[in-house]
C-alpha cells in the first residue's frame, strides 16, 4: 500500500501542481517526436503536461522573468535552469526525491485522470518520456507495484505509470477506509494497470480526441497546457458517487455545472514582459454577451477593478437555483419569512434589488489614492434602470449607514443607473467616468481584449508593492517585479476565450 500511495502522490504533484503553477507544455511545443497526449488514451478526462526543455524563445523569456523573483534568484541564480527547477518541483516531497531522476528523465511529462465507464475504473496516470528506460524502470519499480509501471505500447520512449484511486480517496477521507467513510454498501473503486492504459492509448490516443483537438486548435502555441472534459468528468463523478452511496441530489447542481462547462483547455506562454494563460471553452461566458463599458473610464490611479455585464440576468438565474436548493431544506413559508425579515430590517428586497444593483453592467473599483494616508476610494458603478437605481440608492444608503454606524457611505442614482461609494468625492469620480485607465499602456498590456471582454479583472501590483515595502518588505520582494494582473473573458466562436496576464515591470525586460 505504501508504494501505491507514493505514485498517487507523484501523479497529484504533476497534475495539480502543474495546473496551479502554470508550468505545463502544449501539444504544439517541444519540437518533434511523441507528446504525452500521444501515448495516453482518449479516456483521460483531466490532463496537464510539462515540457522540461521548452523552445529557445519561451525558455529565454521564462528564465528572465522567473529570475527576477528574489527567492528564485537566490536558489537558482538570475537565469535559473528551467529543467532543474521543474524536476526539483516535481520530485520534492515524493518517493523519488532522492533518486537521480535528472539522469534518465526526458523532456516531457504528462499526467491526469483516466475514466473507463465500461469497467467503472478511475485511474491516475503519468506518461514520462525517458532517456534511459532501464534506469527509469528500476527507480519507478522501487516506489510502485509491478503492474503500475510499463513501457509505452507505442514504443515512443515513454514509461506509463498508474496510481491507485482508492489511495487518493483515502487521503481525501482523512485516512479512513471507503467503508468507514461511505458505508457498508460501498463498492471499492479500482484502477487500470499501466499496461492496460498503454494498450488503450494505441487504439485511441488523447491527441486524436475530437474535443481535445478542437480546443487546442483555437489557442495556438504556448509553453503550457491543461485540459478538462467537463461532460466526461461529470459522468465519472456521477458513477463513482453511486458506487460510494453519495447523495445524488446534493451533487445534481455541481454535476450539471460541470457538464455544461464543456471541453476547456488552455496554454501558458512566456512573453518578454508577461506570463500569459490563454484558454478556450466550449461553454459561453458565465455572465453577459455585451462588452464592458465602465472600466475604461475609471481613473488611472485605480488599484483594483472588476466588471461584468449581464448581471441582472445572472442573478435571476442563480436566485432560482438558490430557492430550489433551499426548498429541499426549508419549508416555503420559512424562506418567505426570512426574506420578509431581511426586508423589514434593511429595506432591501431580494432578489429584485440585487438584479437592479448588478444591472446590465456593473463595476467594482478601488482607488490607490488614500491607500496609506486615509480611506481609499471604494465604489460600485452600475448601469441599470435609472428609476429603480435611484430608489435602491436611497434605501441602500440608509441600510449602509445603519450597518457601519453612520460611516459616510454614499449611494446615488445616476442618469443611467446608480453608484455606491465610500465617499461623495469618489462617487463623483465614478459618475463622471472621464478617467483614462483603459488607454494606459499598463492596462492594455494586461487586458489586450478589453474592448470585446464581457468580464474583466484588473490589479495594479506596482502600487501594492510600494505600500507593502513599508509594512511587509518580504511580501514586497515577491510583488516587486510585477506591474499588473489582468483577466478578460470574451465570447468566441460559440464558446468563450479567457486570457489572464501577469505583467512584469519594465516591459522590455
Amino acid at each position: 500500500m505504501a508504494k501505491r500511495y507514493g505514485v498517487a502522490g507523484i501523479v497529484g504533484v504533476v497534475v495539480l501542481g502543474s495546473a496551479g503553477a502554470g508550468f505545463a507544455t502544449g501539444m504544439f511545443v517541444g519540437g518533434g517526436g511523441a507528446q504525452p497526449e500521444d501515448v495516453l488514451p482518449s479516456s483521460v478526462l483531466f490532463y496537464a503536461d510539462l515540457d522540461l526543455d521548452p523552445s529557445a524563445e519561451q525558455k529565454l523569456n521564462l528564465v528572465r522573468l522567473l529570475g527576477r523573483f528574489p527567492d528564485v534568484e537566490r536558489e537558482y541564480g538570475a537565469e535559473p535552469d528551467i529543467r532543474t527547477l521543474l524536476i526539483d518541483g516535481l520530485t520534492d516531497g515524493t518517493a523519488l526525491e532522492d533518486a537521480d531522476v535528472s539522469e534518465w528523465v526526458g523532456d516531457r511529462v504528462g499526467g491526469g485522470l483516466s475514466w473507463d465507464p465500461e469497467e467503472n475504473k478511475l485511474t491516475p496516470v503519468l506518461a514520462i518520456e525517458v532517456e534511459d528506460e532501464g534506469r527509469a524502470m528500476a527507480d519507478l519499480q522501487s516506489v510502485v507495484d509491478a503492474d503500475q509501471v510499463a513501457p509505452s505500447q507505442a514504443a515512443d520512449g515513454y514509461v506509463i505509470v498508474t496510481g491507485d484511486v482508492s489511495e487518493l480517496m483515502g487521503s481525501v477521507n482523512g485516512g479512513m477506509s471507503d467503508t468507514d467513510a461511505f458505508g457498508d454498501d460501498t463498492i471499492t473503486p479500482t484502477s487500470q494497470t499501466a499496461a492496460e492504459i498503454a494498450e488503450a492509448a494505441t487504439d485511441a490516443p488523447l491527441s486524436e480526441s475530437a474535443a481535445f483537438v478542437d480546443v487546442f486548435e483555437r489557442v495556438g502555441e504556448g509553453l503550457a497546457t491543461v485540459y478538462l472534459d467537463g461532460a466526461s468528468m461529470a459522468e465519472a463523478v456521477q458513477e463513482m458517487a453511486s458506487s460510494w452511496n453519495l447523495d445524488d441530489e446534493a451533487l445534481a447542481d455541481p454535476l450539471t455545472g460541470l457538464a455544461e462547462a464543456g471541453a476547456t483547455g488552455g496554454v501558458v506562454r512566456a512573453d518578454p514582459d508577461a506570463i500569459e494563460f490563454l484558454a478556450w471553452s466550449s461553454a459561453a461566458p458565465p455572465t453577459g454577451d455585451s462588452p464592458v463599458g465602465i472600466v475604461n473610464g475609471l481613473p488611472d490611479s485605480t488599484l483594483f477593478a472588476l466588471e461584468f455585464t449581464g448581471g441582472s440576468q445572472y442573478v435571476a438565474e442563480q436566485w432560482e437555483s438558490v430557492v430550489e436548493g433551499a426548498a429541499g431544506e426549508l419549508p416555503p413559508e420559512t424562506l418567505d419569512r426570512t426574506l420578509a425579515q431581511i426586508e423589514a430590517q434593511t429595506g432591501l428586497r431580494l432578489p429584485v434589488d440585487l438584479e437592479t444593483l448588478f444591472g446590465e453592467d456593473v463595476a467594482v473599483a478601488v482607488d490607490s489614492e488614500g491607500l496609506l494616508t486615509g480611506v481609499p476610494g471604494v465604489g460600485v458603478r452600475s448601469v441599470t434602470d435609472p428609476e429603480a437605481g435611484a430608489d435602491l440608492a436611497v434605501r441602500l444608503e440608509r441600510a449602509l449607514a445603519t450597518w457601519t454606524g453612520g460611516f459616510g457611505i454614499t449611494a446615488e442614482g445616476t442618469d443611467d443607473g446608480m453608484v455606491v461609494a465610500s465617499s461623495e468625492e469618489f462617487a463623483d469620480v465614478l459618475k463622471a467616468a472621464d478617467g483614462n485607465l483603459g488607454s494606459t499602456p499598463a492596462f492594455q498590456r494586461a487586458i489586450p481584449e478589453a474592448e470585446s471582454a464581457t468580464y474583466v479583472v484588473w490589479m495594479d501590483f506596482s502600487t501594492i508593492s510600494g505600500a507593502l515595502a513599508l509594512a511587509q518588505p518580504d511580501a514586497a520582494d515577491v510583488l516587486g517585479p510585477l506591474e499588473s494582473f489582468g483577466l478578460g473573458v470574451s465570447p468566441d466562436d460559440e464558446g468563450s476565450l479567457v486570457r489572464a496576464r501577469l505583467v512584469f515591470a519594465d516591459g522590455d525586460s
